[in-house]
């Protein structure tokens, strides 16, 4: 299944963190916290156990075998994919799709009689993920989808009745509590507990920080194991994977560290928590397999424990007003996590055969098959049974290894983008790499290369300025633009 682009805030709608106050942050938490281990708790409806659940924290389960019909995790991740397909086509916000989501997890928690029948028939189960998509667009978007439309992007699979009876029936299912908290909200209220003093190399920090630990966020969407886990630790642990992401000289270890004494002070969510641990590493797998490379992690401050130890977490100080050390408040001084119980979880269990070509949700197309959407997301055809093939120089549909290395560079690019040296350090250090297609006419080209075999080096030199400017013309996130700018402006120095 094709893997979810990443997009930059200024693509989307940004939370404005930097204007909320950390105690008016805190209690937004508070609440948020509440409300999901109480009113918007869910359970474990694959499983049956009605005594996981988000209310409670996370233990590792082992995968129930699967009954006859009834749904289960691919089920739920491809009909997740389905919404990201539709909302990144219509332009709507991606947290429409968590909020979504959330409404489907608890409506398949509820004892409601069509929920039950939804969980063992997979057209019924489809009914409901459209569903809920379709109140939340319908609650949090200035546009809505009208039900005729979903009636007819289902290809005839579901009228326009039986959508609005659908949406009554979640509606009463859920006791018409319909603002819950998802875990974008946590991320943008957590931001606020950024020490003033990080946001020294402007905005872009911030931005960078920002965009991966939401695009986390998105991606903890289609896993059903997430789902059972608070948000909160969630936001923290994709806030975490970004922060680690990020060179020491840009974020200072002491100011890391205010950043989580903050957190841990004032809303009581411990970043060295066993809950945290687990989410950050399961992040940083989907990480890789939605991008096809892994989430730079530099800074090496808080590193995730994967085997049996004691993870002893260093005494923590802060300088009073004086600028001596007084001592900081405790977090979490010693976590002890075991590998046997890591490697139980069903997040640590090798993932299984994805067929795409199954016929669970044969017939079920949100366009024309083969039609070819162009969304930001870059799902390109819809229909899984009739994606492009991809190009014999390209087996398997795999990226090449350049493209995999350009796209490690651009994002290392983008976490250091608030520090000139070093960009110029990580640039200098993949020179020969950047040049090597400019340089060297006998170098291997990309078959969709913009360069062509006949250029000479002076051509090929003036071929990627156009490029690199139309795409910096393009981009509308501050961090892109100078991440881009920096890349063309060294290599043209080169020539």
């Amino acid at each position: 299944m094709t893997g979810l682009k990443m997009i930059t805030s200024e693509e989307d709608s940004t939370p404005s963190y930097s204007s909320i106050s950390t105690a008016d942050a805190a209690d937004k938490i508070a609440v948020m916290q509440k409300q999901e281990s109480t009113t918007y708790r869910c359970h474990d409806y694959i499983a049956g156990d009605e005594n996981c659940s988000t209310s409670s924290p996370y233990r590792p389960r082992p995968h129930p075998p699967q009954q006859q019909g009834r749904v289960d995790r691919v089920c739920r991740e491809k009909m997740t994919h389905w919404c990201y397909q539709v909302t990144d086509f219509c332009k709507f916000r991606r947290e429409a799709v968590a909020i979504s989501m959330s409404y489907l997890d608890r409506f398949l928690s509820s004892p409601s009689t069509r929920a039950q029948k939804a969980l063992y028939n997979k057209k019924e189960y489809q009914l409901a993920s459209m569903t809920t998509l379709y109140i939340a667009v319908k609650l949090f978007e200035p546009m809505v989808i009208d039900a005729s439309l979903l009636a007819t992007i289902s290809q005839g699979c579901y009228g326009e009745e039986d959508i609005i009876v659908m949406e009554k029936d979640i509606l009463h299912a859920l006791c018409w509590r319909m603002n819950g908290p998802i875990v974008h909200d946590f991320i943008s209220y957590l931001m606020a507990f950024l020490p003033k003093s990080a946001y020294s190399h402007k905005d872009d920090f911030a931005i960078v920080l920002l965009d991966f630990a939401r695009y986390q966020a998105e991606i903890a969407v289609k896993d059903y194991d997430l789902s059972l886990m608070n948000n909160g630790d969630i936001a923290l642990a994709a806030l975490l994977n970004s922060i680690e992401g990020i060179d020491e000289k840009i974020f200072p270890a002491r100011l890391r560290f205010e950043f989580f004494i903050s957190v841990s002070d004032e809303t009581g969510l411990n970043p060295f928590s066993y809950d945290v641990n687990v989410a950050r590493a399961r992040l940083l797998e989907l990480f890789k397999k939605n991008l096809g490379y892994d989430l730079p992690q530099i800074a090496n401050l808080t590193p995730i424990v994967r085997s049996k130890k004691q993870f002893v977490i260093p005494k923590i100080t802060r300088l009073d007003s004086t600028g001596s050390n007084s001592p900081a408040p405790p977090l979490m001084h010693k976590v002890i996590v075991s590998s046997s119980r890591l490697q139980s979880s069903p997040l640590f269990q090798p993932e299984k055969n994805d067929d795409e070509t199954s016929n669970d949700f044969e017939g079920f197309n949100p366009f024309i098959p083969g039609a070819k959407m162009p969304t930001k997301g870059g799902f390109g055809i819809l229909s899984d049974s009739e994606r492009k093939q991809p190009k014999s120089s390209t087996p398997g549909g795999q990226i090449s290894p350049r493209q995999m290395k350009m796209k490690e560079i651009t994002t290392e690019l983008l976490m250091r983008i608030s520090d000139d040296d070093s960009v110029s350090e990580l640039l200098l250090s993949h020179e020969e790499f950047l040049l090597e297609q400019l340089n060297n006419k006998d170098a291997v080209l990309e078959p969709d290369s913009v360069l062509s075999p006949e250029m000479t080096r002076s051509q090929r030199f003036r071929r990627y300025e156009e490029v690199m400017q139309e795409r910096i013309n393009g981009a509308r996130a501050p961090a892109a633009k100078k991440a881009l700018g920096a890349l063309k402006d060294f290599v043209m120095s080169r020539e």
